[in-house]
């Protein structure tokens, strides 16, 4: 959903300008060498490693993380602050990695979900 104040903008915007936005697609994120291979790629749940409640949700979703053939589960998981979590981030556009990080005080306030080509960010 649009914030008001871009949905404003957008309503006095020209035609051409809405087409223009309508049709423009997020570019696919970089590549991120050795964590997504044809071998694997699940995706990696990105979460706050020094946050107490984030490590039992992540817990718990490795507990429940049942639902495949592959004997690995469906998901991976790796910490923001980890080396992995660290390049995963780099890769994201700058609106969802505000998303993800305060910048003025540096900590992270969201959990990333990245995938080999697309990645969700969510507010925790």
């Amino acid at each position: 959903l649009l914030a008001t104040a871009d949905a404003l903008r957008l309503s006095r915007a020209r035609p051409a300008a809405l087409l223009r936005l309508w049709r423009a697609r997020p570019a696919p994120l970089p590549a991120a060498p050795g964590i997504f291979t044809e071998l694997d790629d699940r995706p990696v749940v990105l979460f706050d490693g020094e946050c107490n409640l984030c490590n039992a949700g992540v817990n718990l979703l490795l507990d429940l993380d049942r639902c495949s053939t592959d004997a690995r589960g469906n998901l991976r998981v790796a910490a923001l602050q980890s080396g992995v979590g660290r390049l995963l981030l780099a890769r994201l556009p700058p609106r969802q990695l505000a998303r993800a990080r305060n910048e003025a005080t540096g900590e992270y306030s969201s959990i990333v979900v990245a995938g080999g080509e697309r990645a969700w960010v969510g507010a925790a």
